[in-house]
């Protein structure tokens, strides 16, 4: 449910999800997997249907945003609220839900929340290194999680061969780039479905290398997580 509120559209700097009868035990870990999937702060909330009170949860990621400090812009929207940067949580009235989304989304994007793709990444390489030995040198570094991020690669100045939107209303984008030594490798980025630069673009791109089995035959693709004009 939490997904279906996102996908198909840009969730903003923040992603703010909120529901009726959602169990509030497991609000930290849903947003937990909302920051892993969309690389940005996630605010979850689950509403109590008899009092009309919502219950949240918010984590930060490796976004390098101050969770309180967006929560203390929100205030005046909160019954209460604590925590610190990286994982917070508030109490909120129902009726306040889209204001407070608006808010967060304003208070997230003050901090810089959506980088660019040159800023995020750890390392950047050439298209023709990642290969599947890099992919499980890489998966060697696992588990990932908060003290031990997942590595974010990057490479510059990438043609867009072939682009599409795939997914459930066209929610995610099939990409397919060259370098300029003319080395291709396939893309997916998902939630970028209204941002395809289109074929013949020039980007920068942010991406975990991965390993796509299908069929039997395996690939190595990029998962994007930040896309840029280049």
């Amino acid at each position: 449910e939490a997904l279906a509120q996102l996908d198909g559209a840009d969730p903003g700097p923040a992603g703010v999800v909120a529901g009726r009868g959602w169990a509030s035990g497991v609000v930290g870990i849903v947003a937990a997997k909302l920051v892993e999937r969309y690389q940005r702060p996630a605010f979850v909330i689950a509403i109590d249907a008899a009092s009309g009170e919502g219950r949240g949860s918010a984590r930060a990621g490796a976004a390098g945003v101050d969770l309180y400090r967006a929560l203390q812009e929100c205030a005046p929207l909160l019954v209460r609220f604590g925590g610190h940067a990286a994982a917070a949580g508030m109490t909120v009235r129902e009726d306040q839900v889209g204001a407070l989304r608006e808010r967060l989304g304003a208070a997230v994007q003050a901090q810089g929340a959506v980088a660019s793709a040159g800023s995020l990444i750890d390392a950047e390489v050439e298209l023709g290194q990642v290969d599947d030995r890099l992919v499980g040198e890489l998966g060697g570094l696992a588990p990932f999680g908060k003290g031990n991020e997942q590595p974010l690669l990057g490479s510059r100045g990438l043609r867009v061969r072939a682009s599409r939107r795939v997914g459930d209303g066209g929610a995610h984008l099939k990409l397919e780039v060259e370098d300029g030594d003319g080395i291709r490798r396939e893309a997916i980025a998902f939630s970028f479905g209204d941002r395809d630069p289109g074929p013949g673009a020039r980007v920068d791109a942010a991406f975990v290398p991965i390993r796509n089995t299908f069929r039997g035959a395996s690939k190595v693709e990029l998962e994007v997580r930040a896309l840029a004009s280049s």
